[in-house]
């Protein structure tokens, strides 16, 4: 081969390579964090879906939630879908600078004690409802593991008597043990007061309902689920950045949807797909005035590439 022939090849190989590097650049790629929640993979897997079957490069970081916040007001994580409210509250004042809250995607959610259907339709709606039918709870209190929320609230109540319950047991056990010892009480239709939350796959299994808390007794039962970008995503990324604002999620599918990923270890991408074949309602409101990275309506791009 001569010198000229060896220098074309090198000098078009050199370019193939730039180009290459280029369309894999990770300036071309949207950042999502991921945690290790079902939930919040349901949420990823949503996103990343839409943006992909519109045309855009998506790329899943899995982090921990901590630096999923610090990663977003760095730049180098475009959008996390799990910054939990009010927990998170410190951490965003301290970020607020520079990143975004592009919107609330989640809204009612709840954590406080419930009961089964069942005892709720026999009268209990209420804590001040427990200590009447104490006999059909054996004055137990199921609220997970020591040093959860729940067994540190249920048991200021039993150390100052709040709602009579001076006289109660709390009950700890691992999260699985506690939710195996649900679903016996209920297959049973034993009566069962127990720490419960949404979403979540119990929901799903489970017809529960939380009980009222009029002394307040619960500080910050509701909680909400915001979804962060950094500051100049919406420059970077406009049409992301619509679907960022435009992603909100009701508590009911979610529930199924954990119930699907973290009880059934299915793959959140299977499962998230599979649910908006079968829902291209809310499919398009999540791509309501976006477009496809080709100038197109986003909505029929996906469509056109189920």
């Amino acid at each position: 081969m001569d010198l000229k022939k060896f220098i074309e090849i090198s000098v078009l190989s050199s370019l193939l390579f730039v180009m290459g590097t280029v369309t894999t650049s990770a300036k071309d790629e949207i950042v999502i964090a991921e945690a290790n929640w079902p939930g919040i993979r349901a949420k990823s897997a949503a996103a990343k879906i839409l943006l992909e079957k519109t045309g855009y490069s998506v790329k899943l970081k899995f982090v921990n939630d901590v630096v999923a916040h610090n990663g977003v007001a760095e730049g180098q994580v475009d959008m996390y879908l799990g910054s939990w409210m009010p927990t998170r509250k410190d951490t965003i004042k301290k970020l607020k600078d520079k990143l975004e809250i592009a919107t609330t995607n989640t809204k009612n959610c709840l954590y406080i004690m419930g009961v089964p259907k069942y005892v709720w339709d026999k009268g209990v709606k209420s804590f001040a409802d427990l200590e009447k039918y104490k006999d059909k709870f054996d004055k137990k209190l199921y609220v997970g593991p020591s040093g959860w929320a729940a067994d540190k609230v249920m048991q200021k109540a039993i150390d100052n008597n709040i709602y009579n319950l001076g006289d109660w047991e709390i009950v700890n056990s691992t999260q699985g043990a506690t939710l195996a010892q649900v679903s016996k009480s209920i297959k049973e239709d034993e009566w069962i007061c127990f720490v419960a939350w949404k979403p979540h796959w119990m929901n799903y299994m489970f017809d529960i309902k939380y009980l009222k808390d009029p002394k307040k007794l619960w500080e910050n039962p509701v909680s909400t689920v915001l979804t962060l970008v950094p500051k100049n995503f919406g420059k970077k990324w406009p049409e992301a950045y619509k679907l960022s604002k435009n992603l909100k999620f009701d508590v009911k599918p979610l529930n199924k949807w954990i119930y699907e990923i973290g009880k059934n270890s299915k793959d959140p991408e299977d499962v998230l797909l599979s649910w908006m074949k079968n829902n291209k309602k809310q499919v398009k409101k999540w791509l309501k005035g976006m477009k496809s990275s080709n100038g197109e309506d986003a909505y029929k791009v996906f469509v056109n590439n189920l």
